[in-house]
């Protein structure tokens, strides 16, 4: 049984167990020393894999689900059965029966038991199973002893046929003496003879008559066969052949492969059957055993698959070539999953083998390239390249091409690579060249720099390695998808980069980038997508113009994403065998530098070795994968080995649409195919850490698609640690000492390796001629400046949206935008230690100003958001409404920012001063916008720094949000017709008030009041909604819990004028309302919207009319 499949089946439902049953142990009666022991149980089996057997009981209450529960049932009689040492090997009726049964009855006795008690209770159920089993083996009778397939058909015979009621002439044969030796015998009725023929019909009806040849006396009669027993057996065999093509049927449809992959002959002489006379060979048959006598092994599967189409190998040899291949595409394009392996392989010999006839021959060279026509064009037809087999020779290959990479190492394993030496009249010159900084291209690398040996190195690897393997404990690196990937998620130059690099200096790995044209690394991961896009790019374009066998197209793709991702593991691991064997005391840090840098032409090594593998089947490629890894393991004693795919957001826009989602009805690019091809079992000594900058905004959601065909969730590591101005400034004081500058600088960068190290950069190359400040101007203006046509720069998000804007990416741009707004946090100033979310790289807006409130008398430098200009900007350029729509996101928080001011009294507010005298007593406070948590701590936001802000998805809505507010500011649920934005507010002095604030927005000059009323109002909302009761309690009793005294309810509309009124309601005026809450309700409208909104903010929105008219007016 494939070890994944209870797990992928119980993610099809979610569930939420109790944890307040218990289990008690009841030891079974049998002897506990004829069990083994079972301590290594919790290495055999994971608590991940426990959980999901325990969690099969809950259903199977569907047919489907009852099939699973007993599926997982077999697995625990398994487990029970190794227990069991050589009577494991004993297998009866019986003493299957009794297991399963124990089995099913302990995990059903472990739903909701909590997990601190599981793994100890489940090997208890092992043993009991075990138990069991033994138990079961010393009741053998008939059933126990006749083995095979007439065993167990008999057995069900005898269930399925009760014993009848013994007739008159059921007692007259009895007294017959042949009834003792031949049990399948049938009498003659009047003599009791062994009866010849029998008659059905006459007086008697329906009932059948038999006769011996001296009492025969009618036509009409068939004869009998003279051997019973033969003739009952083969009609046994005959029911047992249906049964298994009908379970074998039920199979395919479940998505399996047959069990029996050899032919029912031998099958049946495997297990002491006797197959009768066949009769003549049908179509299906002949067909079959042409291929088989081609001379070359075939797949059971395609064997049958070429039948069932009745392809006569004879007649497909002698067809001209181009027919040949033209039928081989026909089949394949009609064949509905992926083409095995070795179909290719196998037609490719068959045609070379029995060439002859019409088809091109093997001599001459017409011939030769007529046969590679053939090849190429089956191959591409098949979707799979390279069918040859690993071999000494390409091993060979291999080696030679690492030779003069090896040869450039010393006796210790370590690469020579020379030191970045600074201009001559650089004033640090000695300093500088005792650092010995690694030089790059010419350039001091600070990556590379200073990398750990043994010591503790600066980025939090630690950290990483640990996150690693408790996710592969947890999930089950060795069994599961999600126990194989992480995901480095953090924004651009907060030390991703160097966090992996760390790693792979305290543990054996490879290290891979999608870009490595800043950054050290092999371009063999380019070179591998490259030569797919040549190979397949015409192809996918003439599929997505004829959208005919798309699908096909890409479900053969994934083998292909296999086997670019294996021929560059196998090349690594060839490399990393090598440098152990010679090696065996070298570190990994002199390996990963190996990997990193090369010198003179020898810089892209890896690619010269990958070269080398072009022409070796996948499978071949797995076996010698397989082999070469077991070999490290056992010469380094490692567990597992770490893959780092760097820049891995790249793999998002790589060859995109050449592969399938998961139900095949839309396309995927690379990083989803490669995370998906992770579930086979070729990569289960590996771990890949793939991270990324842009993986963050909203793409890493179309990855959890990827992992299996249920709701999984990428494991992702984003604790990066906070580099401080303090860290900042003393790691740039390392390379530069004595240069000190305001700390006011150290503020901008800090969070930031990236550009603490580009910083330090820039002055160690300017020998001390550029300044901090011009330094940091020229960080800026590389990352945000315009280029020579007038354009934002392609670094800035800004001018990654604009180029989208000319595309049809459309969707493209408003999940840009989302996250643009929300995920970044964009609130007024900022400084970038405060949020870890934002990205001064991806952004673009920050820019430096002169501090003219810089009470030193200096002038001070400060990063100052400027995001409204360039999003306007964007979002007027298209005309539609969605875009122009999202600016809601920016002026709603700002304008509550505004309303909720801590320097004024509330009660003062224009907008309120139709209701101030009825006004409760905290609001004639000045408030203050609060983050809570889950247990109601109340934090103040000090500044408008601290702003913090997120958007509500099906994981987390606005009853997640009055339950656990995890710190949010402003919260913008995104529920359909739902509320737009809510927050929490304090009012009051001596004893402050939570009160709790929410806002629908609309943007049109006309809108239903009601539908608005109704989603701010709490007794009003989730109309429609089947768990309505269940919600509106839980966001009822969320907010009782947070101490929440009131509720201010906001419907601001514009360009309408039409709005809801400006009142109060107190709790003993409501008759309706059942709670003690006040409730102020307040209007916003086109008629004082200029107390509410900004300026320049309603300037923008007044201009956003005409956009609405004209995008209206296309639509109608």
């Amino acid at each position: 049984m494939d070890a994944d499949s209870g797990a992928r089946e119980s993610f099809c439902t979610p569930f939420q167990i109790p944890l307040t049953s218990r289990k008690i142990f009841r030891q079974h009666p049998c002897d506990s020393s004829n069990l083994q022991e079972t301590a290594g149980l919790s290495e055999a089996v994971s608590l991940p894999r426990i959980r999901v057997l325990v969690r099969s009981v809950l259903v199977k209450g569907t047919v489907r689900g009852q099939r699973i529960f007993r599926r997982n049932a077999g697995s625990v009689c398994q487990l029970a059965r190794e227990a069991c040492g050589p009577k494991g090997f004993l297998r009866t009726k019986g003493a299957w029966d009794r297991a399963l049964k124990a089995a099913m009855s302990g995990l059903e006795g472990w739903v909701g038991v909590p997990e601190s008690a599981l793994l100890g209770g489940f090997r208890q159920d092992v043993v009991s199973t075990a138990a069991a089993h033994v138990e079961g083996l010393k009741q053998r009778g008939r059933e126990g002893t006749s083995g095979g397939i007439r065993g167990r058909v008999q057995a069900v015979r005898r269930v399925k046929r009760p014993s009848r009621i013994p007739s008159k002439r059921g007692g007259h044969r009895t007294d017959q003496p042949g009834k003792q030796s031949d049990l399948h015998a049938l009498l003659c009725h009047r003599c009791g003879a062994t009866a010849e023929f029998g008659v059905r019909g006459g007086k008697e009806g329906g009932e059948v008559k038999y006769f011996c040849t001296g009492h025969v006396h009618t036509t009409g009669c068939f004869r009998i066969d003279g051997n019973r027993g033969d003739w009952a057996e083969d009609r046994e065999m005959r029911w047992l052949r249906a049964e298994e093509r009908r379970l074998e049927e039920e199979l395919r449809s479940l998505g399996g492969t047959s069990f029996a992959a050899e032919p029912a002959g031998a099958m049946l002489l495997t297990t002491g059957g006797i197959e009768s006379n066949p009769g003549p060979l049908s179509m299906e048959e002949i067909c079959k055993r042409s291929w088989e006598e081609a001379g070359s092994p075939i797949s059971s599967t395609l064997l049958a698959y070429l039948a069932e189409h009745e392809l006569n190998f004879a007649h497909w040899r002698n067809l001209p070539y181009d027919r040949r291949v033209n039928q081989v595409k026909t089949l394949k394009d009609a064949y509905e999953g992926r083409c095995l392996e070795g179909w290719t392989t196998f037609l490719e010999q068959a045609g070379l083998e029995q060439a002859g006839g019409a088809g091109p021959s093997t001599s001459g060279d017409s011939g030769k390239r007529q046969l590679q026509g053939v090849r190429q064009r089956i191959s591409g037809t098949t979707g799979i390249s390279g069918t040859g087999q690993w071999s000494s020779a390409i091993a060979d290959k291999v080696r030679h091409a690492l030779d003069p990479m090896f040869s450039l190492l010393n006796d210790e394993g370590n690469l020579q690579i020379p030191c970045w030496t600074p201009p001559a009249d650089h004033p640090q010159m000695a300093h500088i060249s005792g650092l010995a900084i690694p030089q790059w291209r010419g350039e001091p690398s600070l990556l590379l720099h200073a990398l750990p040996e043994k010591e503790k190195g600066r980025s939090a690897a630690d950290r990483l390695i640990e996150f690693i393997i408790a996710t592969r404990v947890r999930y089950g690196g060795q069994q599961t998808q999600l126990g194989r990937a992480t995901f480095g998620l953090g924004v651009s130059g907060c030390g991703k980069t160097r966090t992996a690099l760390e790693a792979l200096c305290a543990m054996f790995g490879f290290y891979l980038s999608f870009s490595t044209t800043e950054e050290p690394g092999s371009n063999v991961l380019a070179a591998a997508v490259a030569r797919f896009r040549l190979r397949f790019e015409n192809q996918l374009t003439d599929f997505l113009r004829t959208k005919e066998g798309l699908g096909s197209y890409r479900n053969g793709r994934l083998d292909d994403a296999k086997k670019l991702v294996v021929r560059i593991l196998l090349v690594e691991v060839l490399c990393l065998e090598r440098f152990l064997k010679e090696y065996g005391q070298a570190t990994p840090k002199k390996y990963l530098m190996m990997q990193l840098i090369g010198l003179g032409e020898l810089e892209d090594w890896l690619v010269d070795a990958w070269s080398c593998v072009f022409d070796v089947s996948l499978e071949e490629l797995m076996m010698e994968l397989r082999r070469a890894v077991n070999s490290v393991k056992r010469l380094r004693q490692q567990d597992f080995l770490l893959v780092v795919v760097d820049e891995a957001h790249l793999g998002l826009k790589s060859l995109e649409d050449h592969f399938p989602n998961a139900d095949n009805t839309e396309g995927r690019p690379l990083l989803n195919a490669w995370v998906r091809i992770l579930n086979d079992r070729a990569f289960k000594d590996f771990h890949f850490l793939f991270t990324g900058t842009r993986l963050g905004i909203a793409e890493h959601e179309s990855l959890a698609t990827a992992i299996g065909k249920g709701p999984g969730v990428p494991v992702i590591f984003s604790d990066y640690g906070i580099n401080f101005a303090s860290q900042a400034r003393s790691f740039a004081l390392e390379y530069v000492p004595g240069d000190d500058c305001e700390e006011g600088l150290w503020e901008l960068v800090a969070g930031r390796y990236r550009f603490v190290v580009e910083l330090t950069r820039r002055r160690l190359k300017s020998g001390w001629h550029v300044d901090w400040k011009h330094a940091l101007q020229y960080l800026r203006e590389h990352h945000t400046a315009e280029n020579e046509d007038g354009e934002s720069s392609q670094r800035t998000l800004i001018g990654r949206m604009i180029a989208l804007q000319s595309s049809k990416s459309y969707e493209h741009i408003l999940r840009s935008l989302k996250g643009l707004v929300t995920d970044r946090y964009i609130m007024g100033v900022a400084r970038p230690q405060y949020r870890k979310q934002v990205d001064l790289v991806e952004l673009g807006f920050c820019h430096l100003v002169r501090d003219e409130e810089d009470k030193g008398g200096e002038e001070g430098w400060r990063g100052r958001w400027v995001q409204d200009d360039e999003v306007e900007r964007l979002m007027l350029k298209v005309d539609l409404p969605s875009p122009a729509g999202l600016l809601w996101d920016i002026y709603m928080p700002t304008a509550l920012k505004d309303f909720f001011n801590p320097d004024k009294i509330l009660a003062d507010h224009p907008i309120l001063s139709s209701i101030r005298n009825s006004l409760p007593a905290s609001f004639f406070t000045r408030p203050q916008i609060v983050c809570l948590t889950e247990d109601g701590t109340v934090s103040k936001v000090t500044d408008v720094e601290a702003f913090r802000v997120r958007r509500g998805n099906k994981g987390f809505g606005l009853v997640d949000f009055a339950e656990d507010p995890r710190g949010i500011s402003f919260f913008l649920p995104q529920e359909g017709a739902g509320p737009d934005d809510a927050n929490f507010v304090q009012l009051g002095n001596g004893e402050p008030e939570i009160w709790f604030n929410i806002l629908q927005a609309k943007l049109r000059p006309e809108y239903e009041l009601e539908d608005a009323l109704r989603t701010v109002t709490l007794d009003l909302m989730y109309s429609g909604h089947p768990c309505r009761q269940e919600l509106l309690v839980r966001l009822k009793t969320g907010l009782e819990q947070k101490g929440v005294k009131g509720i201010i309810r906001i419907v601001a509309a514009f360009p309408s004028f039409k709005t809801a009124t400006t009142e109060v309601f107190h709790p003993e005026e409501s008759k309706t309302r059942k709670d003690d809450m006040c409730i102020v309700q307040i209007g916003v409208s086109a008629e004082n919207a200029h107390h509410f909104f900004r300026e320049d903010h309603l300037n923008v929105l007044k201009s956003l009319k005409d956009v609405k008219k004209r995008a209206h007016s296309e639509i109608e």
